[in-house]
């Protein structure tokens, strides 16, 4: 087997990236892209980016604009707004293909990204943009790694952080890992600056937007800790997913669980200087604490770590997958029971109650997966990891 991947391995990443577009090829649009669509005809015809976008769109300005062309062009050249896109995220993801075949010394586990479900779900299925932010964000690692400019590695996280704001909660690791005070007031500069050029004239012009999009948001309860008690509640009420008794609750939760991350995060940042933990290992501790915590996990969120496990220990990703994907099935179906699953006349969809036991076991299973992934990693040791110290 290992031979056959080796001797086919150009054959079989090609056939990955066929997959990818293959599927934006034949996808509809479905909730993440119906929203791009809504939000970049909004911005045509009203010129406001947060005002009318409330609820839809709650990211930083730039995407909002590859937006608006999606919908000119699909009017123009007459394709599918939903293809068009997605274009760039899966330029994105094959990106980071080339990206991690750059890094890795053994070609052959790039199989693990280019094949894996949860990727190509995200990137080609679901079109969220997040493979354009790490993307930027693995870029930003690789110069980082490799002593490039220090302007450079900040403009490249930047990058990142424009496109998705969540992309600045590894600026302090970042920072940390610089000894020289000079390059961390460098390095300050050229990642806040481009953003805040970019976002400070819409503060300006319309706080009150800006306050709602961005401080008030609180994401989907669709993996995570409050996703296994919102399955449990369903199971309990004999209800869809979708209309779970404690939906009424789920902002409240939401708003909690974000704030009792917000010192965690600060905790563990302390604890990370105090264990002299390097750049790859804090990226990885990060993304997985906000896994843990947070009660606002959507499945795009599923695709921030996969590349920096893959640099860490690629074995990672098998195991993250493992547990990873089969809550993603399960999620699907959940959110398909209403308006699909529920008039086929098939014994196990006649109520929803096989669909949200195995959606609450696969949603709890891959959170204790997780915190037992994020404290097996708080106490590996650096040398385990790829270089992240300047």
């Amino acid at each position: 087997m290992k031979k056959f991947v080796k001797k086919y391995l150009s054959t079989i990443i090609f056939v990955g990236i066929l997959i990818r577009i293959i599927a934006i090829l034949i996808s509809p649009e479905i909730a993440d892209t119906k929203n791009y669509h809504t939000v970049g005809k909004i911005f045509l015809e009203t010129g406001s980016v947060y005002k009318y976008t409330q609820g839809f769109y709650p990211y930083p300005p730039v995407w909002i604009y590859y937006e608006a062309f999606s919908v000119l062009i699909s009017k123009l050249v007459h394709l599918p707004f939903v293809f068009i896109i997605k274009i760039p995220i899966v330029l994105a993801d094959i990106g980071i293909i080339f990206l991690l075949m750059r890094i890795l010394k053994d070609k052959k586990k790039i199989l693990l990204y280019v094949l894996n479900p949860v990727v190509i779900f995200v990137s080609s299925i679901l079109g969220q943009f997040d493979p354009i932010v790490i993307f930027f964000l693995l870029l930003a690692y690789i110069s980082f790694i490799n002593k490039s400019s220090i302007i450079k590695t900040g403009l490249l996280l930047s990058a990142s952080i424009c496109f998705k704001t969540y992309a600045i909660l590894l600026f302090p690791f970042f920072f940390l890992n610089i000894k020289n005070i000079r390059n961390r007031i460098i390095f300050t500069i050229a990642t806040l600056i481009p953003f805040l050029m970019i976002i400070l004239p819409f503060i300006f012009s319309d706080f009150n937007s800006i306050n709602k999009t961005f401080f008030t948001y609180t994401g989907a309860a669709d993996y995570g800790w409050l996703a296994s008690f919102k399955a449990m509640s369903a199971l309990i009420g004999k209800t869809s997913i979708n209309f779970s008794p404690i939906n009424y609750l789920l902002p409240i939760l939401l708003t909690i669980s974000k704030y009792i991350f917000i010192p965690s995060y600060f905790l563990l940042i302390f604890w990370l200087i105090r264990l002299k933990k390097n750049l790859l290992i804090g990226i990885n501790l990060v993304f997985l604490l906000f896994f843990i915590i947070h009660g606002g996990i959507g499945t795009n969120f599923l695709f921030w770590v996969i590349a920096f496990l893959m640099l860490y220990d690629s074995n990672l990703v098998k195991t993250y997958t493992f547990f990873g994907f089969p809550a993603v099935i399960f999620y699907v179906l959940g959110q398909f029971y209403e308006p699909v699953l529920k008039h086929y006349n098939f014994l196990l969809f006649k109520t929803p109650t096989v669909v949200n036991l195995f959606y609450f076991i696969t949603t709890l299973v891959f959170w204790l997966y997780l915190v037992g992934l994020f404290f097996n990693l708080l106490t590996q040791k650096n040398s385990k990891a790829n270089l992240g110290k300047r």
